[in-house]
């Protein structure tokens, strides 16, 4: 897999991915690490580091990332295939 950027949250925005909410918002968002493209995979992360899980960001848009997992899970051809026969 190539390397995973990274979204940060602001301050007790994690409350909500912790709760298992699909969306992260972009005004949930305090930065964003590498250079980030339309549909790229991010790690999303609390502000203070913790790995919460991956998704799908857009750039622009009010729902900045689309989760995918909820910890730590590699997304990779096994997970989706295992996604798509389940």
């Amino acid at each position: 897999m190539s390397e995973v950027k990274a979204v940060i949250l602001k301050p007790k925005k994690e409350v909500s991915i912790l709760r298992r909410h699909p969306w992260v918002f972009s005004g949930a968002i305090r930065s964003i690490e590498g250079a980030v493209q339309s549909g790229d995979l991010v790690a999303v992360h609390a502000n203070k580091g913790r790995v919460l899980g991956f998704g799908h960001y857009s750039p622009g848009a009010s729902i900045a990332v689309r989760m995918l997992t909820f910890d730590e899970t590699v997304v990779d051809q096994v997970w989706w295939d295992s996604k798509i026969l389940d």
